[in-house]
């Protein structure tokens, strides 16, 4: 199969169903008439599964995801990929199981602590293995040929989304990811409420929108890889 009508299927279908996931997500959001913060809401908490709109919007997250997978397989579909093939596949297998994840995280709810933090890690920690991955077959092929110069840019911007979501895994604020802020009411009685940023909440959207630029950049990689090839 002639592998640009992958990549256009790929990425097309990855954004497009990203972009009705938060559509809906936000359609969902405003029936219930409260106003959604990135940096102090969980992603669990953009869309409820209890409703049609919510439900459709998890819905398009994991077909947005399985065309990020899909993205991961170009190489497979191009002759001469050779020793790559087997690389392609690794990276594959860490593209699914974030994506597992990541679907998990915004519908497992936090205070579900042990399964919403074994998703979280999981996601993040997959992110991450696809960058390395990705970074690792651009760079054996432009170490090869010793050209063209764009696939050793992708490796470093790879390199670079790496060690922006390993940054947010071994950030030590996470270790203290449920401490609440106090405050006191006007009746002198103390409140508490999630600080701004929220950890976990921030960092599982930061992670996730990191994974955006990693899930065009990977297919178009393997396409200009199979090109070169």
């Amino acid at each position: 199969m002639n592998t640009k009508i992958i990549l256009s299927v790929a990425i097309g279908g990855y954004l497009l169903f990203l972009l009705f996931y938060f559509l809906l997500s936000w359609a969902d959001h405003k029936k219930e008439g409260r106003r959604y913060d990135f940096l102090t809401d969980f992603p669990f908490e953009f869309g409820s599964i209890s409703r049609f709109s919510g439900i459709a919007a998890k819905t398009c997250l994991s077909l947005s995801c399985a065309f990020a997978v899909l993205g991961c397989l170009l190489l497979t579909f191009a002759p001469g990929s050779g020793s790559l093939f087997g690389l392609s596949i690794f990276m594959a297998v860490f593209a699914f199981l974030s994506s597992a994840a990541v679907v998990s995280v915004t519908i497992v709810p936090a205070f579900m602590f042990r399964g919403h933090l074994i998703s979280a890690v999981v996601f993040f920690v997959a992110q991450i293995m696809v960058d390395v991955t990705s970074a690792i077959i651009l760079l054996n092929v432009y170490s090869t040929l010793h050209e063209p110069l764009y696939l050793l840019l992708l490796a470093i911007a790879h390199v670079v989304l790496a060690i922006g979501k390993a940054s947010i895994l071994l950030n030590p604020k996470l270790s203290r990811w449920t401490e609440l802020s106090a405050y006191m009411e006007e009746d002198g009685s103390i409140s508490t409420k999630r600080p701004r940023p929220f950890p976990l909440a921030f960092s599982e959207w930061l992670c996730f929108f990191l994974s955006i630029p990693t899930s065009v950049l990977v297919p178009v990689g393997l396409y200009l890889i199979s090109v070169a090839l």
